[in-house]
């Protein structure tokens, strides 16, 4: 191998290096002296906008878009915008056409009862240390969407979707 080649390899791993240990993510030139988070919008399959502060200087963070808007926060702050940010969730205030939409997209549904006759068949051994097969009749039952399954015992209820906040 000849210098140049060395050169070249030694480039690529220098730079392979950095990307490595920036993570690839680009950042934004922010240069607030204070406690902040900055806003990023996000918009879901039907064009809805989503919006949460987060505290980051990313440009994309998990598919959300930084804006240039931040607030001012305080010790207090800091750990509901933690709290916000770990359980990946957003302040309903700013995100009321979002959750309108979403709220008007769900309609009340009914469920069937089921049960199925269910035999299983296991393995185990006898007091000789002999391997058995045992068999066990259960009933396995549930809710589900079908209202022509043979199994549905009659028994309906409807399902509401309920919002809290």
């Amino acid at each position: 191998m000849n210098k140049k080649q060395k050169l070249e390899r030694l480039g690529a791993l220098v730079l392979s290096l950095s990307l490595f240990l920036s993570g690839c993510a680009e950042k934004a030139n922010c240069l607030l002296p204070f406690k902040h988070v900055h806003k990023y919008v996000k918009e879901d399959e039907n064009g809805n906008s989503i919006v949460r502060y987060i505290e980051s200087e990313k440009e994309d963070e998990d598919g959300y878009k930084r804006l240039d808007e931040y607030i001012e926060i305080s010790k207090e702050d800091e750990e509901i915008y933690e709290l916000l940010d770990k359980k990946n969730l957003f302040i309903g205030k700013e995100n009321w056409d979002y959750l309108y939409n979403l709220m008007a997209s769900n309609q009340d549904y009914l469920e069937y009862y089921y049960e199925i006759p269910t035999t299983q068949v296991y393995k185990s051994r006898n007091s000789y240390g002999k391997i058995v097969t045992n068999e066990r009749e259960y009933m396995q039952t549930g809710w589900h969407a079908s209202p022509d399954s043979a199994f549905n015992t009659g028994d309906v209820r409807v399902c509401h979707h309920k919002y809290f906040g």
